[in-house]
């Protein structure tokens, strides 16, 4: 799978630039854009974007990962919000979600996923620290608990789900209820990781999975990711406080990109 990639060391550069015009320290031949129009996954992508533009029936996927300001969504919040505008509104659920409470961390302002019950949280920041996507939380609560997922209406244009995608160690010895789910489907992404899809009767903005685990085993999550299959634009993010590069090596990030079929990587670090 071939997938165009920006690096950006510098978000919003541009205004960066247009803010800091008085300031003699700044070496502006050393900060610049690099387009590679002649490269041709770049091509591909934008004759995507043209596709869309014109039909309204392309989807695009993007996937921005980053530290702090990348897991706040704010800055990104925007570009979404320039994504809809320019697009006939055709805009998909955001961040790929986590439930930032049990690092005692913020979420990003477009989705707050919540968990009830006794859990455990870590980064892939810590040295030793693995993951899948680059955070994870487990418990050893076999009650029945609670899944909370939520989009922030107040920060997105009109936007809904009608599946969602449980990212886990969670196979056919869990159950997840609720009156809304039609059908699941379990994949197998390697030995220990199932990435298990609900499919929904109705578009929703928020929903309450009820989760009840196998006594005998540890219930590890590792991402929540509400979708749809309808045309637009999938921006998602994906940031972690504090990440540097190393803490996205500490994953299965780039296996995971080519399961989901990005069209666009971003990497925001050092912003």
């Amino acid at each position: 799978m071939k997938v165009f990639v920006s690096i950006l060391f510098v978000f919003f550069q541009l205004i960066a630039y247009a803010q800091t015009t008085d300031f003699q320290i700044i070496n502006r031949d050393s900060n610049y854009f690099q387009l590679w129009q002649t490269n041709n996954n770049y091509l591909k992508l934008f004759e995507k974007f043209n596709r869309l533009q014109v039909s309204g029936n392309e989807q695009i996927r993007i996937l921005h990962i980053g530290d702090s300001h990348i897991q706040a969504d704010i800055f990104t919040n925007q570009v979404r919000r320039l994504f809809s505008d320019n697009f006939f509104q055709l805009i998909a659920p955001p961040a790929i979600g986590f439930p930032f409470h049990l690092l005692n961390s913020n979420s990003p302002i477009t989705l707050k996923i919540f968990c009830t019950g006794s859990w455990n949280a870590y980064t892939s920041n810590k040295k030793n620290h693995t993951s899948f996507l680059g955070y994870t939380a487990y418990t050893n609560d076999s009650c029945a608990d609670k899944i909370i997922i939520e989009i922030n209406k107040k920060a997105l244009p009109p936007v809904n789900f009608n599946k969602i995608k449980i990212l886990s160690n969670l196979n056919d010895t869990t159950t997840i209820t609720n009156p809304l789910i039609s059908k699941i489907f379990l994949e197998n992404f390697n030995d220990s990781i199932f990435i298990k899809t609900m499919y929904l009767k109705d578009y929703v903005e928020s929903i309450a999975l009820s989760l009840k685990a196998d006594s005998n085993n540890k219930t590890i999550l590792y991402g929540i990711i509400p979708e749809n299959d309808d045309p637009g634009i999938v921006y998602h993010t994906l940031g972690i406080n504090g990440a540097k590069a190393s803490t996205f090596i500490n994953t299965l990030l780039p296996e995971f990109i080519a399961y989901y079929n990005y069209d666009w990587l971003i990497i925001s670090l050092g912003t």
